[in-house]
């Protein structure tokens, strides 16, 4: 069940990893919307994050190897959301540091998501 998790992060991480590089200014102005719908926005987000974290938590309890990063990822994705989800303010507060103008951030962002989804693949080949 692992190695599924674990292709399925691979696959999560190279597809958002490839949108953040081309469409950084679409990333900018999707978090934009949410942060436009206050609270509200910020609930939606971590909703967004839980099913992906959930999966991650639940099926992959793996703490040897390289595998360890895909369940750090996980606990990461599953803080992130709880923090979202019962704290929306400080998400909100995330969200007000995001722009136009800084978009380039997504694009490193990109750079590091496809990164990971890359050694995920070489450690699963």
């Amino acid at each position: 069940m692992e190695i599924i998790v674990e292709k399925i992060v691979a696959a999560v991480f190279l597809i958002t990893g490839v949108s953040h590089i081309v469409q950084p200014h679409a990333w900018s102005e999707f978090f934009i919307h949410f942060r436009g719908n206050g609270k509200a926005g910020v609930l939606q987000l971590g909703l967004l994050n839980l099913p992906l974290a959930l999966l991650i938590v639940v099926l992959h309890n793996v703490w040897h190897g390289f595998a360890v990063i895909v369940t750090l990822v996980g606990g990461g994705l599953l803080l992130k959301s709880i923090i979202y989800l019962v704290l929306p303010g400080i998400g909100l507060r995330m969200l007000r540091t995001i722009s136009i103008e800084n978009s380039w951030r997504f694009v490193a962002a990109g750079v590091l998501s496809i990164l990971l989804a890359a050694a995920i693949l070489l450690w699963l080949w």
